[in-house]
This record gives C-alpha cells, structure tokens and sequence, in this order.
C-alpha cells in the first residue's frame, strides 16, 4: 500500500482550479469571513493568508494559480508600505524567493 498524503490528495482532487479551490482548502484561515461570503474573497487576501500560515504545497498551488510573478507583485504591494501583516521572517525569506524566481523582481536587490 502507499504511503499517500492527504492534503497532495485535496489538491488534485477539487476540479476547480482557481481560488476559489484555495479558499476551500483553506477554509479554517478565513475564520472570521461569513460562509456566503468567502467567494468574494480578494486575491490579495488569499495571497496574504497563504504566504503567511500554509504549507510549501498551498504556496504551490496558489502560485499553479495565479502565478508566481503575480503573487510576487501582490506580495510586494502588501509589504512597501509603512503597515504589514506579514511576519519579518514571512517578509525576509519571500522576498529572496521572488528576487529568485520572480523575473520582474530578480534585479531589485542582490543577496
């Protein structure tokens, strides 16, 4: 019998592919939204929520979705300004990620 991993398994299963997917995945970081109200999450919040509490296969997937380059322009709005919610680690080990991996973010700062 193989050893499978149940959240691998969420993943492939949900049809949708989109996040709207995500959100179902995740329902229990969105706590304090309404049920009904969940589908009119933003991508913004989404991507906040999942760079700072998911694992490395929920950041997969919502970079599967909206790409990587998107969340990096997403992430990067979020944590310019004077207020973030991020954690200083969250914000420090993203931004590598993207100066990495990120075209358009790949020649702001050299490590």
């Amino acid at each position: 019998m193989e050893d499978i991993d149940p959240s691998a398994q969420q993943i492939e299963i949900l049809p949708e592919n989109s996040l709207k997917s995500i959100i179902e995945q995740q329902k229990h970081l969105f706590w304090w939204v309404p049920e009904n109200n969940l589908a009119h999450l933003s991508a913004n919040v989404v991507v906040e929520a999942v760079l700072s509490n998911c694992n490395e296969k929920a950041v997969r997937h919502l970079f599967d979705i909206l790409g990587v380059e998107k969340v990096a322009e997403l992430f990067y709005r979020q944590t310019t300004g004077k207020r973030t919610n991020y954690q200083p680690r969250t914000v420090h080990f993203f931004r590598i990620y993207f100066q990495r991996h990120a075209q358009k973010y790949s020649n702001d700062k050299s490590d």
